[in-house]
């Protein structure tokens, strides 16, 4: 991927705002059914098909994010994020984050974003190297976070299950 400019239309805050708000309520939205589907349902079918969902969600913000990276950092929104980011590098974990984040692993990175959030990831490894991240590492960040945050709601699903059936 080129380092070029989006298109964005006007339509950057808009666009940030939503992945925003997805970020921030994703638990709340997405978790909490999924857990309460696999307390009354089959888990195998709920984690496969909340984890395509996730994935499809995440990979589309995380585009967004890579393409539109410097368009957006550029006006007043991509600001205040970028401020944020100076708050959050030099502590422990962000010092850890970044580093992995930065590294060539595949694993770290994955890691990193299964542990963060997707679009966390994708958000650092834009700001710390300066340039897109590959298409792969996008990918990477999207299903790792969506395999790690869906498993551990089914899972919660499945116990609270087990224990209100033992009721």
């Amino acid at each position: 991927m080129e380092n070029r400019p989006a298109n964005l239309g006007g339509h950057a805050s808009v666009a940030a705002g939503v992945i925003v708000a997805y970020w921030l309520a994703d638990g709340y939205v997405i978790g909490l059914p999924v857990a309460a589907l696999a307390a009354t349902w089959n888990p195998l079918i709920v984690f496969l098909g909340a984890v395509a969902m996730v994935t499809s969600i995440n990979l589309a913000a995380c585009r967004w994010i890579n393409a539109a990276w410097n368009s957006w950092t550029s006006g007043s929104s991509g600001g205040r994020i970028e401020r944020q980011l100076d708050k959050v590098r030099p502590t422990r974990a962000g010092r850890a984050a970044t580093r992995w984040i930065a590294s060539d692993s595949n694993a770290r990175f994955a890691a990193t974003a299964a542990l963060t959030c997707a679009i966390v990831a994708v958000t650092l490894g834009r700001s710390v190297t300066g340039r897109p991240l590959a298409a792969h590492r996008v990918r990477l960040a999207a299903v790792s976070y969506a395999l790690f945050s869906v498993g551990v709601f089914t899972l919660a699903g499945v116990v609270a299950g087990e224990a209100l059936g033992a009721l």
